[in-house]
Parts: C-alpha cells; structure tokens; sequence
C-alpha cells in the first residue's frame, strides 16, 4: 500500500475511541482518545501472553522495570502523551489536551512552553527532536493523510514550513518526519497511490530547501547513520546519502526488507516490521552484523505502529503493548488490555486506558539506559 494515506495511522491515533469497534492499538494515547469521561472502576481482562517455542516470552515485565515506571512530570499525566525525547539534550515532546491540541516542549528541569497549537480538527501524526530543532507531521481527525510538516526552534521563533498541500495536488507522503544535523526531510508528491515522488530537504537554519526525484516511499522512512532508507516496493528497499543527497546503492544487508509496513530506527539500529503468511515479525540491523536478525513476533501486529530505539522495539499486537529486544528475540507486555506506549531517544513511556470507554490512567515513563537489560531467552 502507498504511504499517501496512511489509514493505518489514524487509526492507531484514535486507538481508544475505536478500540472496540476496529480491534486496533495505539502507539500513543492521542488527543482524540482523551474524552472528558469520569473515571470508572474497571479491571482490564489481561490478553493471553503466548510463549514460543525457542522459549521467548516473559509473562510480565521485570520486577526492576515495573519500579522503574514513574509517573510522568507532566502535569496532568492523564492528557498528555510522549511524541519525541532527545536524549544528547534531555528535551521531550508531548501532546497535550485542550482546546485547540498542543505540541509542549519539556526541559530537564522541568520547564514546559508551548511550541506548537493545531487546529480544531489536526493531530500529530509523527515527530522528531534533534538539538535546537523539533519538528512534527499534522494530519486531519476525520482525513487519512498529512496536511502539512512544521518545524520550529525548541527555544523559539517562527515556525517553519518543511512542506504542505499545494494546488497542484502535491502533499507530504511520510507521516513521520526525519530530522538529521539541521535538516528536516519529508517525502512529497501527488496524491493518490503511485506516481513520481520527491524527497524535500529543508535546512531548517536558513530556510532554504532542495528537492529530487527519489522512488516513492511505501510507508515511512528512517535514517541508519548518514543514509536515509525505506522501503520503495515488494521486498525492495531504497537509500538516499545525506551528505550528498544523491541515491545510493541499498547496503546488501538491508537490500531485502520483506512486505514490510513500518520502519524505525536510533540512527545506529534500524527495524522493521512486517508479516508473512499472517505471522508477524520484525527486522533488525545495525552497523557490523553480518545480516539482519529476524525475531517473530508473539502474534499478528495489529498495526504498523511500530516504534524503537537501540535494542528496543514497542509494537501493538493483541490487543495490547509489547516490548521486544530485537537483539535476543525475549519479549514481555507493557500492557494489561488497550493502551499506548512509545519509545523515543531511550524514554519508554506507556499508559493503560483509564476505562472501558476510553481515556487515560497517566503516563509512565522509564529511562531505558537505566535498567537490566530484558532476560535473555532460555532454549
């Protein structure tokens, strides 16, 4: 399917409001999912965790991460959720419910201000946090596609426009902005399935922008050290050098990708996520493997909403969060039943539904550099 309409996406934006009816997670708790509903007493009915037969799978997250989980500084932590942490500055980007939605940017010490107000039908489709810069995707509620990609200073300014719809039907393709040395890249080109795509290259410090032909992305991009990859066609992967901003030749390890529906990637571990035959699974490669590591996944992904860090992976699946250690295969749930969780720059935050309608209980957070790592499978 073409990243132009990115139904999948919403959808896991509007997780908890649709939840019952589409059987689909969430990889964050959005705006659209914070109702003004009272709390209720309600258990969640834990989603069976299946074990494989290599010996994966934890029933539980570990003692030492469940303490681990705090309360976010947030405040109030029921309305807000992580979109964007960068570990170099310690700075977050959350989401923030009101009216209309907020983008909030959170200093170490605790400072917040405002960097971004959407309109009265937009939410963030996707961010990203680098430096002095933040930057963000801004789709419709009701549409399934990217109005526009912003940017602005986390300390300031004006706001930036990377691109947006034009006239000539030309809209943002990638719902999930790449950030990189003071560059924001986006892919761009007419609506509608197929066709000429272009990758578009702001430099976000004097505003000047650069546009070429590139194959058109399906689905979203990542950055794996100074390339810029993605997945252009069945089983086919493409690359872009950013230093030159030339195509380049897929490294051989990541030339095959599979059917895959989403990618993530620290900049040093690049994962993707996908299925064959109906069994899920996920691909990771970083700089000085032999080859990709191929972990199956507990069960079928219920939405490539899929993000990681490092070792990390947090995917939907089952009606519920999971972690994944994509160097070991051991997974463990985050979630209880429904939910949201997220894994950016280190910072894993998560939060349950606050009740069977909807709603959040708070997000919690952990820095992951902080924890044993997952126990490895026993075979």
């Amino acid at each position: 399917m073409d990243s132009l309409d990115h139904p999948r996406r919403v959808r896991i934006r509007r997780g908890h409001i649709l939840v019952l009816i589409l059987s689909l997670g969430a990889m964050l708790l959005s705006a659209c999912s914070r109702q003004p509903v009272p709390p209720e007493p309600w258990t969640p009915t834990p989603s069976p965790v299946p074990t494989t037969s290599a010996g994966c799978g934890l029933q539980q997250l570990p003692a030492s991460w469940q303490a681990a989980l705090k309360p976010t500084t947030m405040t109030p932590a029921d309305e807000v959720d992580l979109l964007a942490h960068d570990p170099t500055t310690g700075r977050s980007l959350y989401i923030r419910v009101g009216s209309p939605l907020t983008v909030v940017v959170a200093d170490p010490g605790g400072a917040q201000r405002t960097l971004f107000e959407l309109g009265a039908d937009e939410q963030p489709y996707g961010a990203a946090m680098e430096g002095d810069w933040a930057v963000i995707a801004v789709g419709g509620m009701n549409d399934l596609g990217v109005h526009a990609v912003y940017a602005r200073r986390v300390t300031g300014g004006d706001q930036i426009e990377v691109a947006a719809k034009a006239s000539d039907g030309t809209v943002p393709l990638t719902s999930t902005p790449v950030l990189y040395e003071g560059f924001a890249y986006v892919q761009v080109g007419a609506a509608g399935a197929g066709g000429t795509a272009w990758m578009k290259a702001v430099d976000l410090a004097t505003g000047r922008s650069t546009l070429w032909s590139v194959p058109r992305a399906m689905g979203e991009m990542a950055r794996f050290g100074d390339l810029l990859v993605w997945r252009q066609g069945t089983g086919s992967a493409a690359a872009v050098d950013l230093r030159t901003q030339r195509i380049v030749d897929v490294p051989a390890p990541l030339s095959s990708v599979g059917d895959s529906t989403w990618v993530s990637s620290d900049g040093e571990t690049v994962v993707w996520q996908g299925e064959s035959a109906g069994t899920g699974w996920l691909r990771a490669y970083r700089s000085g493997w032999t080859s990709m590591r191929e972990d199956a996944l507990p069960g079928d992904a219920t939405s490539p909403n899929m993000t990681g860090w490092g070792r990390y992976a947090v995917v939907s699946m089952l009606n519920r969060l999971w972690i994944i250690d994509v160097e070991t295969g051991q997974y463990a749930p985050m979630t209880i039943e429904w939910g949201g969780a997220t894994v950016s720059g280190g910072l894993l935050a998560t939060a349950e539904m606050a009740n069977e309608k909807g709603g959040s209980a708070g997000l919690r957070e952990l820095d992951l550099t902080t924890v044993p790592l997952l126990p490895a499978c026993t075979r």
